[in-house]
C-alpha cells in the first residue's frame, strides 16, 4: 500500500490536503514531515526519520512547504527514490525552477508530478468546458470572453504570514491562470495587468489584489482578478460568446466549509452541485499513482501547469513596486508575452 507523506503541516498541508484525504482515502496511511512537532497526527521531524521504516518508492509525497522550497525538496527526494508527488501552487519560484521541473518529468523514469489543479476538477466547471467546446467548434475564439474573479478578506492571514505569502499574485491567480489555460488554450499576450495594496499593507502594492487581461492564441480573451481586501467571499466565472447573447455563469464553492456550486446558462434552468474539487483532484491523482485503468493520465497536462506558472511569474516580475498609500495601483501595459 502507498503511504502518503505530507511535507509541511501548515495551512495547505493540514487544512486542505489532509482534510480532503480523510474523506477521499480514509484508510490511507498519512505521515506529516515538519520540524514543528504535531500532536494529533502521525509525525516525523524529517524525511530521514520516515525512511527508517518506509521505502521512498512506496511513498506519495505532497509538497506543502513554502514555495521557495518546492523544487529543492523535489530534487532531493527524487534522488532518494521518490517517484510520486502532489505539488502545491505556486509550483516554483523562477523560470529556471520551471525548467528543472520540466526536465525531471521528461527524463526521470517513472516519475509523476501532479501539481494541484483545483478548478478543472469542479463539477460545475464541466458546463463551462462544454460551453467553450461548442463555441470553438463553430468558429475560432474571437468573441469568446472569460471573466473569473475571487474576492475574500485575507487580513488575518496576511498579517500572520498565514499561507506563506502576502502577494496577490500568489493567491488564487495561479489557479485561475491554470483554468484559463485549460479552457481557452495557450496565452499569446498579457494585454494588461495591475495590482494594488491592501489598506493594512500600503508598502506592498501586490497585497490587496491584482487583475490580468490575457489574449489566447485562438483569439479568446480572459480577465482574471483576485481581491484580498473584500468584505465578502465570492468566486465566480462568466463566459460569453459572440455578441454576449450566449453565456454561462458558474458560482464556485466559497470555502471547504461551503462546498456548493451553481451553474446558469442562457436558455437552461439553474443547476446546483455538491462540489469538492480538491477531493476530486486527489481521487484522480491517486488513481493515476495506482494506475487504475480509467485514470491513467491527468485531466490537466503537465505542460499546462508550466505555462500557467510561467505566466504568473512573468507578470509578477514585471510589476513595478510603488511605495506610499497615494499610489493605489501599479498598472502594466505591453507586458512581454510569457515563454
Amino acid at each position: 500500500m502507498l503511504t502518503t507523506v505530507i511535507m509541511g503541516a501548515g495551512v495547505a498541508g493540514r487544512e486542505l490536503h489532509h482534510r480532503s484525504l480523510r474523506r477521499v482515502r480514509p484508510d490511507q496511511p498519512v505521515v506529516f514531515v515538519d520540524p514543528v512537532p504535531q500532536q494529533d497526527v502521525p509525525w516525523v521531524p524529517d524525511f530521514d526519520a520516515f525512511t527508517e521504516r518506509n521505502r521512498p518508492s512506496d511513498a506519495v509525497v505532497h509538497i506543502c512547504t513554502p514555495t521557495p522550497t518546492h523544487v529543492p525538496i523535489l530534487g532531493e527526494l527524487i534522488e532518494r527514490g521518490v517517484r510520486r508527488f502532489v505539488l502545491e501552487k505556486p509550483i516554483a519560484s523562477s523560470a529556471a525552477e520551471l525548467d528543472l521541473l520540466g526536465s525531471w518529468v521528461a527524463e526521470v523514469p517513472d516519475l509523476t508530478i501532479l501539481p494541484m489543479a483545483v478548478w478543472p476538477y469542479s463539477a460545475a466547471v464541466q458546463t463551462a468546458r462544454d460551453f467553450v467546446r461548442l463555441t470553438l467548434a463553430g468558429s475560432d475564439g474571437d468573441g469568446l470572453v472569460l471573466h473569473m474573479a475571487q474576492e475574500k478578506l485575507r487580513r488575518i492571514d496576511s498579517t500572520r504570514n498565514r499561507g506563506g505569502t502576502t502577494s496577490a499574485f500568489d493567491v488564487e491567480l495561479p489557479h485561475q491562470a491554470l483554468l484559463a489555460r485549460h479552457l481557452l488554450g495557450p496565452v499569446d499576450e498579457v494585454q494588461e495587468a495591475e495590482c494594488w495594496p491592501a489598506p493594512w499593507a500600503a508598502h506592498d502594492p501586490s497585497s490587496g489584489g491584482a487583475r490580468l487581461r490575457l489574449r489566447h492564441r485562438n483569439g479568446a480573451v480572459s480577465h482574471l482578478s483576485t481581491d484580498l481586501a473584500a468584505a465578502e467571499r465570492r468566486r465566480h466565472i462568466r463566459l460569453t460568446a459572440g455578441t454576449g447573447t450566449r453565456w454561462c455563469e458558474v458560482g464556485l464553492p466559497l470555502s471547504r466549509d461551503r462546498p456548493w456550486s451553481r451553474v446558469r446558462r442562457n436558455g437552461m434552468p439553474q443547476l446546483r452541485y455538491d462540489d469538492r474539487p480538491i477531493d476530486a483532484f486527489l481521487d484522480h491523482a491517486y488513481g493515476a499513482f495506482e494506475e487504475r485503468a480509467d485514470l491513467t493520465s491527468p485531466t490537466v497536462p503537465f505542460d499546462h501547469h508550466i505555462d500557467a506558472a510561467d505566466l504568473i511569474l512573468t507578470v509578477r516580475a514585471a510589476a513595478r513596486r510603488i511605495r506610499g498609500a497615494d499610489d493605489a495601483r501599479t498598472v502594466l501595459h505591453d507586458t512581454p508575452s510569457p515563454g
